[in-house]
């Protein structure tokens, strides 16, 4: 009979596993956060990779970077760095900030950045977390 309807099929639980470890964490409120997609370098932390970190412009100027807000401060952000076409050519798909967490290889730079005050800090990769 055409009208019954047809039993669910199981849920795989390996895509389930998947799907979880690529969404954004939750925030206080329960809710995931929506994050940016990735961009063009910001002129404030491409400025500051040239005169503080001392890269090449051309260089700077050809990269992407992702944002995800600063907790408790509508100014300020955190940033990761990373080169576009490095990441298509090795297959990887950045979505948005977390897309990050699982290739860390492809981050350049990260830190934050305060929009009011224009200050950009650079975490330091060889740091001990």
């Amino acid at each position: 009979m055409f009208w019954k309807k047809k039993a669910p099929k199981a849920a795989d639980p390996a895509a389930s596993t998947t799907e979880a470890a690529k969404a954004p964490p939750a925030t206080a409120n329960g809710k995931s956060e929506k994050l940016p997609k990735p961009r063009d370098i910001e002129q404030r932390i491409g400025g500051q990779l040239v005169l503080q970190k001392k890269q090449r412009p051309d260089t700077v100027w050809r990269l992407k970077s992702v944002h995800r807000p600063y907790p408790g401060n509508r100014d300020r952000f955190y940033f990761r760095v990373f080169d576009g076409v490095e990441t298509v050519n090795k297959g990887v798909k950045v979505i948005n900030y977390y897309s990050l967490d699982e290739h860390p290889e492809f981050i350049i730079w990260e830190g934050w950045c305060d929009k009011e005050t224009n200050i950009v800090e650079f975490k330091d990769k060889n740091a001990p977390t």
